[in-house]
């Protein structure tokens, strides 16, 4: 597999789970908010925390952790949108069975597609995607990744 074709089918696998980091981090971040009062809290009602740890290093920890988390949601959140809008420079078939082959990893996707598309071998098939992802990688890159 040529590298730009390698480094454009790497995005789309990964688009999923960035797209479910989008989900995930802000349900952490409101988390790590309301652990973050709870340390605040903890060092007024004069109990002493069990697990031990001094009350301002948990805070520390705590604010790092809401950053790193903060930083990852923005990095996820341009990748996301990197991804999709190369996606919506093909036209709408392309991306569907972008969506279906690498993204989703549909089982027997290419079987299926080989049929749908009315294709006597599965090569064919995988001529017509590497055209698809060429077309993507310049919508992506400007032009193929070497």
């Amino acid at each position: 597999m040529q590298k730009w074709k390698d480094h454009v089918v790497d995005r789309l696998r990964d688009l999923g789970m960035q797209r479910a980091a989008l989900e995930a981090i802000p349900l952490e971040l409101e988390r790590l908010q309301i652990e973050s009062v709870s340390i605040r809290g903890s060092g007024v009602d004069g109990v002493a925390v069990k697990g031990g740890g001094d009350r301002e290093e948990r805070m520390l920890w705590n604010i790092m952790q809401r950053e790193a988390l903060e930083r990852n949601l923005e990095m996820a959140g341009k990748y996301v949108e990197f991804v999709e809008r190369g996606l919506a420079a093909l036209e709408e078939e392309e991306a569907l069975v972008v969506e279906r082959v690498y993204v989703r990893g549909e089982p027997d996707v290419i079987e299926r597609l080989r049929e749908e598309w009315e294709m006597a071998e599965k090569r064919s098939v995988y001529k017509r995607l590497d055209k698809i992802l060429y077309r993507l990688t310049v919508a992506m890159f400007g032009m193929a990744v070497s």
